[in-house]
């Protein structure tokens, strides 16, 4: 991204798990077992305003809005993170309310919100989402499961 972001910045999120059919290291049908931690980190404007992006790993890029991700055809392990950045943001919100004495009624109004959030699954199964790259001639499907 070209930016210097002290590390305390970074809040941990959640994590998941793909297993891949193939990849781009030799041998390339052999497949591969990735773990993912995810990380948040809140940007000044100034800062989203520098990003850049490796023109080798990116073709394209563009900003979205949390429920876009969660609403159109992206990736399930994505939609897990932001699923996960919505309910950090919720519980933040219900935390920050009990400090300065929120009614109950409000308490209880976010807390029904988090619940809601954090009950959201993504669907087990074949996605309908599927992974795509020309270039290396891959188009795999997406399948969801618990561990």
């Amino acid at each position: 991204l070209s930016l210097n972001i002290a590390p305390e910045r970074f809040k941990p999120l959640c994590f998941n798990s793909m297993v891949w059919g193939m990849r781009e290291q030799e041998p390339k049908t052999n497949g591969t077992c990735d773990v993912n931690i995810v990380l948040t980190v809140q940007l000044a404007d100034e800062e989203a305003s520098t990003i850049v992006l490796d023109p080798k790993e990116y073709t394209d890029s563009k900003w979205v809005a949390p429920e876009e991700i969660l609403e159109q055809a992206y990736h399930p392990a994505l939609q897990c993170s932001v699923r996960s950045l919505l309910s950090a943001a919720k519980l933040s919100e219900m935390q920050q309310a009990v400090a300065r004495g929120a009614a109950a009624e409000e308490v209880a109004a976010l807390a029904k919100q988090l619940v809601t959030l954090t009950q959201t699954e993504p669907a087990l199964g074949e996605s309908s989402y599927r992974v795509k790259n020309d270039a290396l001639g891959y188009d795999g499907t997406v399948t969801v499961a618990k561990y």
